[in-house]
C-alpha cells in the first residue's frame, strides 16, 4: 500500500484520496520536470498565465478602442476611489436598464 500512496501507511495512516494524489503528483513531476512538484502546481501556473494574458488582452483592447478614449476623458479628474464608485454606479444603472428592458 505504501507504494501506491507514496507514504508510510503504518506510521502516517491512510486517507481517502492518497492513491489518486500520489499518482497525480508523479504525473505532475514527469510533465513539469520539477522534482519538487506539489499537487496543483500545473493548475496554479496555468491559471496565473491565463490571468496575465487576460489582463494584457484587456489593456490592449482598451488601448485600441474608442472606449479607452471615452473613459479617459470621462474619468480624467477623479481619483481611484471616485473612479471605482463611478464605475460601480454605472454598472448598477446598466443592470437596472437591462433588467427592466
Amino acid at each position: 500500500m505504501s507504494m501506491l500512496t507514496g507514504k508510510d501507511v503504518e506510521k502516517e495512516g491512510y486517507e481517502f484520496g492518497d492513491v489518486s494524489k500520489n499518482i497525480a503528483t508523479a504525473a505532475g513531476r514527469k510533465i513539469s520536470g520539477k522534482e519538487d512538484y506539489e499537487f496543483g502546481d500545473i493548475t496554479r501556473d496555468k491559471l496565473s498565465d491565463l490571468n496575465e494574458n487576460l489582463g494584457n488582452l484587456e489593456a490592449e483592447i482598451l488601448r485600441e478602442s474608442n472606449v479607452s478614449f471615452l473613459f479617459q476623458n470621462m474619468l480624467k479628474g477623479l481619483d481611484a476611489p471616485q473612479r471605482n464608485a463611478f464605475i460601480f454606479q454605472a454598472v448598477q444603472v446598466a443592470a437596472v436598464v437591462l433588467l427592466t428592458w
